[in-house]
Formats: structure tokens, C-alpha cells, sequence
């Protein structure tokens, strides 16, 4: 394995345990073949709040940041095929083929699902906005806040295998995001993300059979 750089795998994660167990012995085997040095960063949202993805992937970016020098912000329901995982000197986006997009983009900007980062490089973003809650539009806001920080986001060919779930977009939720995401500003990203993120956290467990910890929080 490399002995230069070493990637923390972020996962942003609520009610999904027969994902996440599907998840983790993939891709840790996936990425031992691959020979990357990899830690996992699961970070769990306690319930009682819209699930926030932007925010646990800040805490998750956080956690690895002491002992991994570039993370991959992954969803849970995407398996690797076939994905190159290796150092990125610039932002990479890698889900471009996913089976329940029909191994296709779902638009032009897409920068979700799958998104690496070296650390220096998501430091100079500030992160995800925090005020992104329930379904829709934080990687949007990621990929404006790169071109403010004049990082050019490139992809990498990334084949996933999309594991079945529903999903319920609450229309209310998904319209204030919209209206956020209209709403950037430089000044806003300066001042919203990492430099600005509150939680508490709840648990930390050890995974087994990988190397990393789940950890839960109060955001």
C-alpha cells in the first residue's frame, strides 16, 4: 500500500444498515485490491432532524483530517465497480456511472454521489454549507465554492452499483434548499461551513473487520 497518502472515507449516514453493511466489506475489499491506505469515517445523525449530508461530511472531512491527507465524501448506496481511488491533486468527481442513473450523468453539473478531495484543497472551500437540510442541491453549492477558491474540479471515470432504497423528497425541505443554493455568495462561504459547524458527539464505535469508527452526533 502507499505509504505517501492515506484516504479517509467519509460516509454521511441514517437508517441505512443493510446499505451500510453491504458497504464496507465491498469497498474495504475493493480498496485493500486497490492498494490505497484507507480509514473509514462513518458519521451518523441521531434522529429527530432532517437528515443534513453537508454537515456529517464536514464532520467526517474534521475527524480525518488529523491522519489522512485526502478524503472521498460517499454515499452509502454506491459500490465500487470500478473507480480509481488513488491521490487527487485537484477536486474529483467520480460517480459518473451509476446503475440508477443508467450509467449515465443525471445532468452536466453533477458532483454528487462520489466526490474526492485532497485536504488542503476542501480547506480552501470552507466545506459544505450547513443550512442544506432534507434532499438536494449541498454539492451544488460544493462545486460553486471550488470555482470561488479557483480549484478546477475535473472527473475521473467512476463505475457504482446504486443499492435499492426509497426516497422521499419533501417538497418544502427541497425548495428552501433551492432558494439557498440561489442565495450564494462568496461572503456567505466564507462565513458558512467548516469555519462556522456546531455538533456534539453522542457515540464512537470501532468498526469491525475494517479499519475506522462510526461515530454518532447531535447536530
Amino acid at each position: 500500500m502507499s505509504s505517501n497518502h492515506k484516504l479517509g472515507v467519509v460516509i454521511p449516514y441514517r437508517d441505512r444498515f443493510q446499505h451500510l453493511m453491504s458497504f464496507l466489506p465491498s469497498t474495504n475489499t475493493y480498496l485493500n485490491n486497490s492498494r490505497i491506505d484507507h480509514e473509514f469515517f462513518i458519521v451518523e445523525q441521531e434522529s429527530g432532524k432532517p437528515f443534513n449530508r453537508g454537515k456529517l461530511l464536514n464532520i467526517g472531512f474534521l475527524l480525518a483530517e488529523p491522519t489522512c491527507d485526502y478524503v472521498v465524501f460517499h454515499d452509502v448506496d454506491m459500490i465500487p465497480i470500478e473507480a480509481d481511488y488513488s491521490w487527487t491533486p485537484n477536486p474529483i468527481h467520480m460517480a459518473t456511472e451509476c446503475s440508477q442513473f443508467d450509467y449515465k450523468l443525471p445532468y452536466d453539473s453533477y458532483f454528487g454521489g462520489v466526490t474526492m478531495f485532497n485536504r488542503d484543497d476542501f480547506r480552501k472551500t470552507n466545506g459544505y454549507n450547513n443550512e442544506y437540510w432534507g434532499w438536494g442541491a449541498e454539492d451544488d453549492d460544493l462545486r460553486a465554492r471550488c470555482g470561488v477558491a479557483g480549484l478546477e474540479c475535473t472527473r475521473r471515470r467512476g463505475r457504482y452499483m446504486s443499492l435499492q432504497h426509497g426516497r422521499v423528497i419533501k417538497q418544502e425541505e427541497y425548495s428552501k434548499n433551492i432558494e439557498e443554493l440561489k442565495s450564494f455568495t462568496p461572503e456567505k462561504m466564507q462565513s458558512n461551513g467548516l469555519s462556522s459547524i456546531g455538533y456534539s458527539l453522542i457515540e464512537r464505535s470501532q468498526l469491525r473487520n475494517q479499519n475506522g469508527f462510526k461515530y454518532k452526533v447531535s447536530i
